[in-house]
């Protein structure tokens, strides 16, 4: 029996499970409850809720370059480096503020 071709929740039965291709939002994102109804009658300002993220440049500063290998084009940075494998990494002097 199809589980997603059942006119109501009624009619499955209690051992069918949804296909690994059905997908929800990660609990990090989901928006719930955001706050008490008649008190205190607002949101605190603050209150964590879903949004963007990882659109904004992030420095790294005190990291190590070990070594330079110029016949591969490449650079071995001794800590860790944000973002996703195969990401554009700029290497520039920084000055700490």
């Amino acid at each position: 029996m199809d589980p997603l071709a059942c006119s109501s929740p009624l009619d499955l039965p209690s051992t069918v499970t949804l296909p690994s291709t059905v997908t929800f939002l990660p609990s990090a994102a989901t928006l719930v409850s955001m706050g008490a109804c008649s008190s205190p009658s607002r949101i605190y300002k603050g209150k964590g809720m879903p949004g963007h993220m990882g659109a904004e440049a992030v420095t790294v500063q005190n990291l190590e370059i070990v070594k330079i290998d110029v016949e591969n084009n490449l650079i071995a940075v001794k800590g860790a480096i944000p973002g996703p494998k195969g990401g554009i990494v700029a290497i520039v002097d920084s000055v700490k503020a």
